[in-house]
């Protein structure tokens, strides 16, 4: 079994590899397939069992508010996930990488 990143919904999360870290990418339109995970305003992101919350970040987002962050990636969701631990945006090749 791997260990994955899930948000308090049980979301998968994605980080996409040809981004750099630090700076959100999929944003306005690109933010339709894979939306970044938008850090509440006021309560910060916070760190599930199992996971060191100096690993944990927020950066801004150029459609605004803040997306948190691991180990300085952006974290993103996959839109066609729709159930609980579902994770079809593993591997797939889009958008100009995997």
């Amino acid at each position: 079994m791997r260990d994955v990143l899930v948000d308090g919904k049980g979301a998968v999360l994605c980080l996409f590899d040809p981004h750099n870290a630090e700076a959100v990418r999929c944003a306005l339109t690109g933010a339709t397939n894979w939306p970044p995970l938008i850090a509440p305003d006021d309560k910060g992101v916070i760190a599930g069992e199992g996971l060191d919350q100096s690993l944990l970040g927020v950066i801004d987002n150029p459609s605004g508010g803040e997306v948190a962050t691991y180990d300085g990636w952006p974290l993103y969701r996959y839109a066609a996930d729709r159930r609980t631990g579902e994770h079809r945006g593993q591997d797939i090749k889009r958008n100009g990488g995997e």
